[in-house]
């Protein structure tokens, strides 16, 4: 006998939930290969880190942000200039030409958080900002939270399109924030100097 099937209902509630506007003590959680990707430059090779923040939402889950790279450490790539800024010193030359990017994971900082407003959709999501070193006692720690690579997905069909693929070489080389302190640029620049006497944390 054909059991009675359950309504499928479906809306457009969006469920994301941005992080709120401000400086947060993070800490990151993921690292991921995001492989070749459409970009208006060409196919590039993608990162992604996604960090949580010390503020919680509703349901009592810690607030996460990512923020996505092309995967290079060039001089005006932003990857290099997010990690210099984060862990307060320049790469050195054997670092630039092979740096392994999962060292970042579990490393506490500082972060800065605005909300925007999608110019395609009116919807409202967080950007990071600054990512500044962590200088308090008491560094934020990951908290139930699965890395991506590591959580089990139900099988789905897939067109040939939306696969992600594989990134391919190329064959030859190719917190409590002082009183001023609202901008990122004051922000970045107050933690750049308070990092300037620490080691490097990875």
């Amino acid at each position: 006998m054909e059991q009675p099937e359950q309504d499928i209902i479906v809306d457009d509630k969006n469920e994301y939930v941005p992080c709120p506007n401000g400086f947060h003590s993070a800490v990151c959680v993921d690292v991921e290969d995001l492989g070749t990707v459409p970009t208006n430059f060409g196919p590039k090779h993608r990162v992604r880190l996604t960090f949580q923040i010390d503020k919680v939402r509703d349901d009592g889950r810690r607030y996460l942000i990512s923020k996505s790279y092309t995967a290079k450490l060039s001089d005006r790539c932003e990857l290099r200039k997010d990690l210099q800024a984060w862990r307060g010193t320049d790469f050195t030359p054997e670092e630039v030409s092979g740096f392994k990017l999962q060292r970042v994971l579990g490393k506490p900082c500082r972060i800065q958080t605005i909300q925007e407003s999608s110019k395609k959709n009116g919807n409202v999501y967080a950007n990071i900002k600054v990512i500044a070193p962590y200088d308090g006692d008491a560094p934020l720690q990951p908290l139930d939270y699965v890395r991506m690579k590591d959580r089990v997905e139900k099988p789905a069909a897939q067109s040939p399109t939306s696969v992600r693929q594989p990134y391919q070489a190329p064959a030859q080389p190719a917190a409590a924030i002082p009183p001023g302190m609202t901008t990122p640029e004051a922000f970045a620049a107050s933690q750049g100097a308070a990092a300037a006497s620490r080691p490097a944390s990875f």
